[in-house]
């Protein structure tokens, strides 16, 4: 994961609170010039990236496949655990909502909580998948200013922003249980269904804490590549 696209995450996370603080100090009618704002910043970037390659920074030969397993041992077995549950809570939601579509269109008869459980259940996939997109490096990255730098500074970059987002991931686990506690206390469900909420942050934190686990196992790998 690139040094630029921690920026890129932590400005995906700030973008609301920007928003809300417009609408509340400034009212509506100044978020026109929000979008002028976010208009003009898209076509920057645009220009800036649209002749960069596509091709991965570090071409250079990983590691061979038993080595790669077995330094990946601690967090294989419970990734692999994760990707399961993921794939076959994505193919039960993808076939009750084709159940559902259907449902409604021919017979008028769609499934009661739908729109619910879809919401949930892609929340819960979506925190499962972070720690193997992560090890895969299967985050966007978009290295504005440092195409041009030496390998070795790009891996330091790359080292420094997994310690940061391992950080970032570690802060939001342990606030996700302080969140978690809230909603089993005052009995927080959904409106349709009445389906408690609060069983969603515990496979938020076991996520969360999976990604900063792997976060500081790539910060390690790319330190260590750095100082050969």
């Amino acid at each position: 994961m690139g040094f630029w696209m921690v920026g890129g995450e932590l400005g995906r996370t700030l973008g609301p609170i920007v928003i809300v603080s417009t609408v509340r100090f400034m009212t509506l009618r100044s978020t026109p010039w929000l979008m002028i704002g976010g208009l003009l910043a898209s076509a920057i970037f645009y220009l800036r990236l649209k002749g960069v390659s596509g091709r991965p920074l570090n071409e250079g030969r990983g590691l061979p496949w038993r080595q790669a397993l077995q330094a990946m041992g601690p967090l294989l077995g419970p990734l692999v655990g994760i990707i399961v549950a993921r794939s076959f809570m994505m193919s039960a939601l993808t076939v009750m909502t084709v159940i559902s579509v259907m449902g409604r269109y021919l017979f008028n008869s769609p499934i009661q909580g739908d729109y619910e459980m879809v919401t949930m259940g892609t929340a819960i996939t979506v925190f499962l998948f972070l720690p193997y997109c992560h090890l895969q490096r299967g985050n966007v990255v978009v290295d504005l200013f440092l195409s041009w730098a030496p390998r070795r500074v790009q891996t330091f970059f790359d080292g420094a922003s997994g310690l940061l987002l391992s950080a970032i991931a570690g802060i939001l686990a342990w606030r996700m249980i302080y969140g978690g506690l809230d909603m089993h206390r005052y009995g927080e469900v959904s409106y349709i269904l009445a389906l408690p909420i609060w069983p969603i942050f515990p496979m938020a934190v076991l996520a969360l804490g999976l990604l900063s686990a792997a976060c500081l196992y790539t910060a390690f790998r790319d330190f260590r590549e750095m100082a050969r």
